[in-house]
């Protein structure tokens, strides 16, 4: 199964040949033409896909809750039946972008599900990158970053009391309020990284040199 699984993951990165008009647009898709005089050029820019993921794990380092998005209203969870090894291939699927997480999250996926996914996608830490273009900082929490941006969330008690996290997942009237807060973390951090990312100007550049 791994051979058929490398497989996969192989032919996720395979890159389309994009063609280049006059050196303009090295990404675009499109043509040219002249009228009037005046140089006229059409192209679309191709939208790479990027992942963002928030997991959540007991502590014998059990995966039970795995938090993805594309974009902020384009999401998902994947838990108890769901999360499995055929969902979690097919959540990284489309990307062909980078990976984004918080922490040791990529490492527990990896551990959890044996993939070599650092190997096969572009992987980036965002607590690093936090850490590396704004040094000095009271905290690197993200309900500091949250609360600096003025990012809302409506499920803030876990942020007091992560060890309670995993426990009221096994209480069954409990277990939509740990449901919210991954969400929320996962979308928060969607946000966050375009907000800090737009004031840096944090690019491909930058990215390139930086990956974990």
């Amino acid at each position: 199964m791994y051979v058929g699984l490398v497989s996969i993951l192989t032919n996720i990165k395979c890159k389309q040949i994009i063609s280049k008009c006059k050196g303009i647009a090295s990404n675009a898709i499109g043509t040219s033409k002249v009228e009037s005089g005046a140089f006229r050029l059409n192209f679309t820019l191709k939208k790479m896909t990027d992942l963002y993921i928030d997991l959540e794990w007991f502590f014998n380092q059990e995966l039970f809750l795995v938090g993805y998005a594309y974009s902020i209203t384009n999401h998902g969870q994947l838990y108890d039946e769901s999360l499995n090894i055929d969902n979690i291939i097919r959540m990284l699927q489309p990307v062909d972008g980078y990976i984004y997480f918080y922490g040791p999250d990529i490492e527990m996926l990896e551990k959890s599900t044996g993939l070599d996914i650092r190997n096969n996608f572009k992987c980036v830490n965002l607590l690093k990158v936090f850490r590396d273009i704004m040094p000095g900082m009271d905290s690197y929490k993200l309900a500091y970053f949250e609360e600096m941006f003025e990012i809302k969330r409506s499920q803030r008690q876990y942020k007091s009391n992560i060890f309670k996290l995993s426990e009221d997942w096994n209480n069954p009237y409990k277990k939509q309020h740990v449901l919210k807060y991954n969400m929320e973390d996962v979308i928060n951090l969607v946000r966050l990284k375009r907000e800090i990312f737009g004031l840096y100007g944090i690019g491909e550049v930058y990215l390139e040199g930086v990956r974990w």
